[in-house]
């Protein structure tokens, strides 16, 4: 078994998503086992942590901050999938940053 974890850089646009699409299609074909880890998108892990440090601390750009990366998520949602589908991509994505939103509330009234 092959295990290919692409990170960050790698992931931090959709021409990236693109190109790591491409090296498995090349390498693997449609018959080919390989586990994918795919890491967040490039600089999402330190605007989570900023964010969080932000709302533990009261303060108000966390929202920017959420904002920021909902924008790039949508954005990559939209960069590749083909508007047919972008339906059910673009309610899996706003579920889960939805998610990500009451967790980063939590931190806001917790202090934590």
């Amino acid at each position: 078994m092959v295990i290919l974890k692409f990170g960050g850089t790698s992931v931090g646009t959709g021409e990236r998503i693109e190109k790591v699409a491409l090296i498995l299609k090349q390498r693997f074909g449609k018959t080919g086992k390989a586990v994918v880890v795919l890491s967040a998108l490039g600089g999402v892990t330190d605007e989570l942590i900023k964010m969080s440090k932000a709302a533990s601390r009261g303060d108000n750009n966390y929202k920017n901050l959420f904002n920021h990366i909902e924008e790039k998520h949508i954005g990559i949602v939209k960069s590749l999938i083909p508007v047919k589908h972008q339906t059910a991509a673009l309610s899996w994505v706003k579920l889960t940053l939805n998610e990500l939103e009451d967790v980063i509330h939590g931190n806001l009234h917790v202090k934590e």
